[in-house]
């Protein structure tokens, strides 16, 4: 199910909250560092610059283990995949990605 949502709150380089469901959203197949490992603040500022306060197009997959909405994204404006556009920047070097493998 695809909803358009306003991003209202970044937490990390893979998730967010919205105004539209409130609830976490994931990406898939995004695994970025967490609070305290290197390159988190870098990943966390990269999803902010994308998302921040912009209507998003989420597209819910699943929830995981901690009630979060498993997504792919997209930016409403432009159609930027923010999935591929996160995978691409830690793959530079600002933590790692890998492939999905359940949630």
């Amino acid at each position: 199910m695809r909803t358009t949502e306003h991003v209202t709150h970044v937490i990390d380089g893979d998730t967010f909250t919205t105004s539209g469901h409130g609830a976490k959203v994931r990406l898939e197949r995004v695994n970025a560092p967490e609070t305290g490992q290197p390159g988190y603040q870098e990943a966390k500022d990269e999803l902010a610059r994308l998302t921040l306060h912009r209507q998003a197009i989420v597209e819910t997959k699943a929830h995981d283990a901690y009630g979060r909405r498993v997504a792919q994204v997209w930016r409403q404006f432009d159609g930027m995949d923010v999935n591929n556009a996160m995978r691409a920047h830690l793959g530079q070097g600002v933590g790692r990605s890998f492939g999905f493998r359940g949630y």
